[in-house]
């Protein structure tokens, strides 16, 4: 994967090229790298690679940057709301990224993801992390352990432990499938287990308490009126002071 400047370009005009499938071919080849592989190993906004250039942050579309340059971008849109990308609007704040912890295997001088569990390389499997810990592991062997746990399903949310680092997630909401290329079944299994952590269980994809909206109570609207109805008054007796003064004058 290397630090040239040659490198980085090529991966920028990938991502860039991210359509046009002919183009990419040829590239791909003379690379001995995938499409898909490329799009992985780098960061979804500044096209730079992700290997050596820790922390990785994971949005819940599944899709990987680097922190630094993520950051960066969204400070840039909250000073100036023009610089907002369609694609990125949803990122707002640190509440919207989760630290990721991938496990790279470097094979004739290129980076790739590799399962620290089953040891397959990218070109084999496609990946996911949790939100839980943030581990980045293959999806094929997540589904396989909600398999197996199914089979003595009662109906309720299945949990597990992270085959890496034991610590404990729910299938139904802490499971993201890195997806840079807009897979769209992958992309709706995302959005599903996203609404549900959102909208159900009030939190951020950090996995962080979300603040709720408060309603206006009827105690709150009588308190408008109230306070309405005092300032109109204090208005009144201000003007009505200020025309006998004027007659007395």
């Amino acid at each position: 994967m290397g630090n040239d400047g040659g490198t980085i370009a090529k991966r920028q005009d990938i991502l860039s090229l991210h359509n046009s499938k002919s183009t990419f071919t040829s590239f791909a080849e003379d690379k001995g790298e995938s499409k898909e592989q490329i799009l992985l190993q780098s960061c979804a906004l500044s096209g730079l690679p992700l290997y050596k250039n820790n922390p990785i942050v994971g949005d819940f579309k599944g899709k990987l940057y680097i922190k630094e340059k993520i950051l960066q971008y969204i400070l840039d849109c909250k000073l100036d709301k023009l610089k907002i990308q369609l694609q990125f609007q949803h990122l707002k704040s640190l509440k919207d990224l989760r630290t990721v912890k991938i496990t790279w295997d470097v094979i004739n001088d290129i980076a790739h993801f590799q399962c620290p569990v089953t040891k397959e390389l990218d070109n084999k499997t496609s990946y996911s992390y949790l939100r839980s810990c943030g581990c980045v592991m293959s999806y094929r062997l997540l589904k396989e352990l909600k398999k197996s746990l199914k089979a003595g399903d009662t109906g309720d949310q299945i949990e597990a432990n992270c085959p890496v680092c034991n610590q404990e997630f729910t299938f139904d909401y802490d499971l993201v499938i890195i997806n840079p290329s807009n897979k769209s079944d992958y992309s709706e299994f995302n959005e599903e287990n996203y609404k549900y952590l959102k909208n159900v269980l009030h939190l951020s994809h950090a996995k962080e308490p979300l603040k709720k909206k408060r309603k206006k109570s009827e105690g709150d609207d009588a308190d408008e009126d109230k306070d309405d109805l005092i300032r109109k008054r204090k208005i009144d007796i201000d003007d009505g002071l200020e025309v006998e003064k004027r007659i007395r004058t």
